[in-house]
Order: structure tokens, then C-alpha cells, then sequence
């Protein structure tokens, strides 16, 4: 029970840390899914994310080669697909 509940205050005192930053941050799950994104990236993105939501970051976040324009596909996404 006490080590949950250190791990429970660690995540807490993460999260605000993380949450008070002026830079977006994204926090994913192996498979690419959103786990956590702070107001800085909400409003970057003008996404509002909500906890417990199953969203790929790359439903949210577009990664594109610069000079050609096209979809740069990630692992997580190559991963998630190759599942479906």
C-alpha cells in the first residue's frame, strides 16, 4: 500500500509539473494513444483532450515530411494499424 501511494504522489507531483509548462507536452502510450496532454498542448493543437479518452496522438497531431508534404507514418501508428 505505501509504495502505490508514493507511486500515486509521484504521478500527481509529474503531472504538475508537467501540466504548468508553457511548452505542449504529449505523454503516450506504447501503441500511440494519448495518455496525457497539458493545456499548452491543448491550445497548440486546439484540442481539448479528456483523461480516460482512447485518441491516437496522430489524430491530433499531423506529422509531415516539410518539403514533400506527405504523411510521415510513426511506429505507434504502423503498430496500432498493423492490429486493426
Amino acid at each position: 500500500m505505501k509504495m502505490e501511494s508514493n507511486l500515486l504522489a509521484d504521478y500527481n507531483t509529474l503531472q504538475k509539473l508537467i501540466g504548468g509548462l508553457a511548452d505542449g507536452f504529449i505523454i503516450t502510450d506504447f501503441v500511440g494513444k494519448i495518455t496525457y496532454m497539458n493545456k499548452s498542448a491543448e491550445e497548440l493543437f486546439e484540442y481539448e483532450y479528456v483523461p480516460g479518452t482512447d485518441i491516437p496522438v496522430n489524430d491530433v497531431v499531423r506529422l509531415e515530411n516539410v518539403e514533400t508534404g506527405e504523411k510521415i507514418i510513426s511506429r505507434s501508428e504502423e503498430r496500432r494499424v498493423g492490429k486493426e
